[in-house]
Order: structure tokens, then sequence, then C-alpha cells
């Protein structure tokens, strides 16, 4: 899940139940004075099965102990803690996180995690903390797949994304699909009281064919209670068709706080390549979609667009598609590693000044750099991309972008740049204008080897994710193999 959107077309276009071998800080916080100025400048081997789905990137696994790392000592260590939220034996990834806006302290992520359950399979996994990120506790979000509890029996479930509605409800959206693809749902379940319980799932879509599967869908919601929409939830993911061969961004509301939803809207036109899911919603309820397109679903390195989409009425009606960026995709796999990658978008709105922007990892220079483009009139024209990380001779990638109530944009990525090998750090960086960003700054403590991954080095997820609260500091959440399998670790500083 996040999929893998059919190994990269028709040369490993088979059947869908084809069986792959597996071979394969912070200087300052918000409002810091500089925050606009550039100054761009193994352990052991794990259990796995042989095998991964063709459209599924949730993939299987024995859920096993793994030793720790010997680790690798590093020159630089920033002056943050790195807390895991997790602490489980089995490995979690594809990270989600969103803050509470009537109270900071209040945090609630998501994560693919592969801990026992039920379905012998993996489940849409919690991590919550109610004292700003110092302690965590986690677990799976029940009635999703068989035997944990009904009312849906899927075999599998993954792909989170979770988002804070204005009046302190958490909502997670969680993909639920059988390994044979010939069921899948995208699925709504919420909590009021920060992640401690969790109610019945509801379904925003189901299908029970193999030539229509839900994948990657991304949340968000209509915060603004100035909006003429305030409330409403939008929901954007891949419709993949045609026994998987092909796919169509869609995006659907819902104004009863996730009960009912709209027919989806087609954002995507006559292009069926597409994938990478992210909306976002302006101060004044304008919604925007993101997502790419290229010959390759922007998984390998080719020529890739990102375009734009937006409604005015809620969701009701939606512009043609609007190229924002034109780039080069990055390799999948980057090269030393063995996870796979993507190039997808992610969107954030200036709650300030209205500005729209979209962030994506793009490889024209020759390796993986974070990049970022502005709209300053709602999505219609778009600026020259610019470059967020630092160092240019390194790999960046998986980044996820928010924007503070105080108008700091932020991102964080993944970054190569801190060790002498390909292992995994996480970098933010940060601009209060849109036109330069910061000097990257380091938010692990020590780097961690993919290997370690649970997955033979192949599988650490899709994508990470960065929450802001009210209080205007960041939150990320990314899978860290530093323990010995893949769990999911925050910063605090």
């Amino acid at each position: 899940m996040a999929s893998h959107r059919l190994e990269h077309r028709l040369g490993r276009r088979l059947s869908v139940l084809l069986t792959l071998a597996l071979l394969l800080a912070l200087a300052s916080f918000p409002g810091a004075a500089n925050a606009g100025n550039s100054q761009q400048d193994s352990g052991p081997t794990p259990t796995i099965i042989t095998g991964r789905d063709a459209v599924s990137g949730v993939v299987r696994m024995d859920p096993h102990i793994y030793g720790r790392p010997a680790g690798q000592p590093l020159p630089t260590v920033p002056d943050v803690t790195n807390v895991n939220t997790t602490n489980q034996a089995n490995a979690q990834n594809e990270t989600t996180i969103a803050v509470n806006p009537l109270n900071p302290s209040v945090i609630v992520g998501g994560v693919n995690d592969y801990r026992p359950a039920g379905n012998n399979d993996v489940n849409c996994g919690f991590v919550r903390s109610s004292d700003g990120g110092l302690t965590w506790s986690s677990g799976i979000l029940m009635g999703i797949t068989r035997g944990n509890g009904g009312p849906f029996t899927y075999d599998a479930a993954g792909d989170p994304s979770v988002y804070y509605g204005a009046d302190g409800t958490a909502y997670f959206a969680c993909l639920g699909f059988d390994r044979s693809f010939a069921r899948s749902a995208l699925l709504l379940e919420k909590s009021t009281d920060g992640g401690v319980t969790w109610s019945t799932p509801t379904a925003i879509v189901q299908s029970n064919t193999i030539n229509l599967f839900h994948d990657k869908e991304m949340l968000t919601i209509d915060t603004n209670p100035a909006s003429p929409f305030f409330g409403r939830l939008y929901v954007e993911w891949a419709e993949f068709l045609n026994s998987l061969t092909t796919a169509q961004e869609v995006i659907s509301f819902s104004s009863d706080g996730g009960a009912t939803w709209s027919t989806p809207a087609v954002l995507s036109g006559s292009r069926t390549t597409v994938e990478g899911a992210s909306p976002a919603v302006g101060p004044d309820g304008t919604v925007y979609a993101s997502w790419c397109f290229s010959s390759q679903f922007c998984e390998s390195n080719v020529a890739s667009t990102i375009f734009v989409n937006k409604s005015t009425d809620g969701g009701v009606s939606w512009s043609a598609a609007v190229a924002a960026a034109n780039f080069t995709g990055i390799s999948s796999p980057l090269p030393g590693n063995l996870f796979r990658t993507n190039s997808f978008p992610t969107a954030a709105v200036n709650p300030v000044n209205g500005h729209v922007y979209i962030a994506f990892a793009d490889s024209a220079s020759g390796n993986a750099d974070i990049k970022f483009a502005r709209s300053t009139d709602g999505g219609v024209t778009w600026g020259a991309p610019i470059q967020v990380n630092s160092r240019r001779q390194d790999d960046q990638f998986f980044q996820w972008m928010r924007v503070a109530p105080n108008g700091l944009i932020w991102v964080c990525y993944y970054d190569q740049s801190w060790n002498t090998t390909n292992w995994l750090d996480m970098s933010c960086s940060r601009s209060n204008t849109g036109t330069s960003f910061s000097r990257a700054i380091r938010v692990t403590t020590q780097s961690s080897n993919p290997a370690n991954d649970g997955f033979g080095g192949a599988f650490i997820g899709d994508y990470t994710g960065l929450g802001i609260g009210s209080n205007n500091v960041p939150h990320a959440l990314w899978t860290d193999t530093r323990t010995g399998n893949a769990d999911a670790f925050t910063f605090n500083r």
C-alpha cells in the first residue's frame, strides 16, 4: 500500500498475484530570526517472506525480533532528543502525524503496523501522546481486518492518514484490502479523546473487483471557522483500473463528519499513469489537490509533472489540472540502497497569506533533492522550484510539509548527507517567505541502517509525516531502524 504501482509497468506488469523476490537539530524553533535566510551549500538479516504484492505496498513479513545494530559514530549530534513512539519487535513504517489544534500537547500519529494481530498481517496502527511528544503509547485500529472485531474483514490494512478537525476530533483514514486485490476500501475512524479510543470504522468507498483498486489515500479538513465549508473532510486517492494497469486520481468530500461521502470526482482527466495524493485547504475554503504524473507512475527516474486542481465550492466542482512543476523523478531504489522510493508531492497552503505550496523529490541534478514551488495567485501560475536541502551531492527524499499558524513553512525529509554510508537521517528546513530555506537541521541523533527495516532493506514505507500545533512547534514522525527493526520515531527539543 502506497502501492508498488505494478513494478513500473509493462516490463514488470505481470499478474497482480506475481510473487516478487525481495532482493532487493533544530538551531531555533518557529519564529527564528534567520528562518528565511538561504544557506545552500549492519545489523542482522531479518526473516522475510519472499513475496511482494504487485500493487499493495504493505508487504508481507514474518514477525521477528532482531538484535540491535552497532550503529555508526557521527561527527554532529543535534541538540534534540529522539523518541521511539512504537517500541515494537515488529516493523512500523509509512508515518503520518497531527496535533490537536485545541491542545498542542495532544498528538496522534498513524503507521503501517506489523505487530501480531488477529489477521496475521499488517494493520493501520496509531501512536498517541498527551504530553507534547515526550511519552507515547500505541495500538492498532480495530474493526478493519479479519480477526480484529469487524464490521470489516479485509486481509490487511495500511496507508494511514491522520488529520485533526477544529473541534479536537482526530480522523484516521485507512486502506483495507485483500491480498488477492478482489476487495479494497477506504475506511475512516475518529477519536474524540486524543487517540485513547477510536470509533467503529465507516466506509468512504468500497470495491469488490480487481478492476477498481483504491490506493494511497490522503486526508485533509477545512478547519477555518470563516470558511463557507468549515468542517468539511476531503480524501484524495488513486483508483487503479483495468486489472490494475492504469490509474486515475480522484477526490471525495464529507460534510457530516465522515458519515457520508460524495461521488468521487476525477482530477487527472485522460492521464492514466498517476499517483501521489496530497490535498490541502486554504484559509478561504478553497481546496487544492496535488498529484504526480509520469510514464512510470512517479516511481522512476523519468520526466514527471506535478499537477494541481482546485475547487472553490467545497469540492463539488474542480478546475482543470494546472502543471505546477516539471522535473525528473528520483531513482527507485536510490543508488546504494534497496528500498523503493517515489517522487510524490506534498501540498500545503499558508494560513496567513493563502499562498499555495508543493514540495517533491527531484533528480535533475543527478541525485535526489527536495524542491519547493509556490503559487501566489491561488494555483493559477507557479514560480520556478527552489531547492530545500542544503547539500546537493547526497540524496534527500520522502519529504513532508506543513505550514505553522504563524505562516512559517516547515519541510522535513530523509537526508543521507549526515553519514558516510547510505544510511538514514531526518532533516528539517524552514522558510519565512517561501523564497529561500534555512540550512538543513538534523533532527536524528544517530543514523539508522535501512537493512534492518524488517524487509531485507527493501521497504521503509512510502512517506514520512509532519504535524504542527497551535504553538507553531513541528513534530516529525519517520521510520527509524536504530533498534534493529523499523520503529516510528519523533524528536523533541
